[in-house]
């Protein structure tokens, strides 16, 4: 695909595709979102009516203050516009006179419905609100023109656009979102996702890099091969963290100089080396029985302890465990700690320890049994 650049507009000329840069004055005075209740004289639908969806005034004000507040360097993500013309000499004089900042020329030759947002309507919508609250402010927003797209081919360019698009996974989010330097007192989430990424990360971590520095934790939550080792992600080690220190125990940790970083990486390496069997990072383990009349079977077992439900569940009892641990001695915590030997990890179902249930409720329900058995000596 070869790229012919006139000025600031590259343009590609097998899709009929020119992409440039405009500015807020540009979206306000050209362009025309075609909402799925507004009337679109292009429109094939009976009623002539659009297909966008109407615009969401969170997500608005959300862009807004991130384009608007401190710190920032006004990066905006490419939006899409669709121009209703096909004829070349049409799309070089529309270029022109976009260059030109001429919009009233292209309004009168071609009308306002002539240049359509198929996608980043919300954006525009964000530098325009971001634009009202600081008029200083100032933005470049990359655009890709589309011309000569019919109207069925333009909606499903929409459609594409929005519903094939993936989302990224919440591990990745929230990594994303632990290296990200917050300008005013850190919050108490952020402070949870440092100490997770520190576990994750710290070699003198039990979750921490193995080996030639391979993470022991999925740090994108993005899915693996099957028959690969299945690890827990960071968003398993970030919700189990938060279970550990509520927002009241990490006060009290700071209060009393206690570092909780250090309290977890100590914790997790008790339960690694109490829980042995469990702790394994291979999906599976083979073990070989001998019968009576020397035959040989091989069995594959799997342990649960490092699914969610089985982190959660320990993170949760961590938390449990480290107010008991203010309140008491090492010995007593270590002695209570060392009680999860008698746990079975083993994923079978007529495991006692395991639980019925899957996500919130199973977390709940493992923890309760767990308790028991620390605390009151049950199971």
């Amino acid at each position: 695909m070869k790229h012919l650049v006139v000025d600031d507009i590259a343009v590609v000329n097998e899709y009929h595709s020119y992409l440039g840069v405009i500015d807020q004055e540009t979206v306000e005075n050209l362009l025309f979102v075609p909402h799925e209740n507004s009337f679109d004289p292009f429109s094939t639908a009976k009623n002539k009516k659009g297909y966008q969806r109407n615009v969401e005034p969170e997500r608005v004000r959300s862009m807004a203050q991130y384009l608007e507040g401190p710190g920032r360097n006004k990066e905006i993500t490419t939006i899409m516009v669709s121009v209703r013309l096909s004829e070349q000499k049409d799309i070089d004089r529309y270029l022109h006179l976009i260059k030109l900042q001429d919009y009233e020329t292209i309004l009168d030759k071609w009308g306002k419905y002539c240049s359509a947002i198929t996608d980043g309507q919300h954006r525009c919508a964000g530098v325009e609100l971001a634009t009202a609250l600081n008029p200083d402010f100032r933005a470049n927003i990359p655009v890709l023109f589309y011309f000569g797209l019919t109207y069925e081919q333009e909606v499903e360019l929409f459609n594409t656009i929005n519903k094939e698009q993936k989302k990224i996974a919440t591990a990745l989010f929230e990594i994303n979102k632990c290296d990200i330097t917050e300008k005013s007192e850190v919050s108490y989430e952020q402070k949870i996702r440092k100490i997770a990424a520190s576990l994750c990360r710290d070699t003198d971590s039990v979750w921490g890099p193995g080996e030639g520095g391979q993470y022991r934790v999925n740090m994108t939550g993005q899915s693996i091969a099957k028959g690969l080792k299945r690890q827990p992600t960071y968003e398993t080690i970030r919700r189990a963290t938060s279970d550990m220190f509520p927002v009241e125990l990490l006060r009290r940790l700071d209060h009393d100089g206690e570092d909780p970083l250090d309290l977890a990486k100590n914790y997790w390496r008790l339960v690694s080396e109490t829980c042995k069997r469990g702790w394994t990072e291979e999906p599976s383990v083979k073990v070989i029985y001998h019968d009576e009349d020397g035959t040989q079977t091989t069995k594959s077992i799997k342990y649960f302890l490092k699914n969610s439900v089985g982190v959660a569940s320990l993170g949760k009892l961590g938390g449990t465990l480290i107010a008991t641990h203010l309140e008491s001695s090492r010995e007593r915590y270590e002695t209570l700690v060392g009680r999860l030997y008698k746990v079975d990890w083993e994923n079978r179902d007529d495991n006692e320890f395991r639980a019925t249930n899957s996500g919130w409720a199973g977390q709940r329900e493992l923890y309760g049994m767990l308790y028991d058995l620390v605390y009151l000596g049950k199971g």
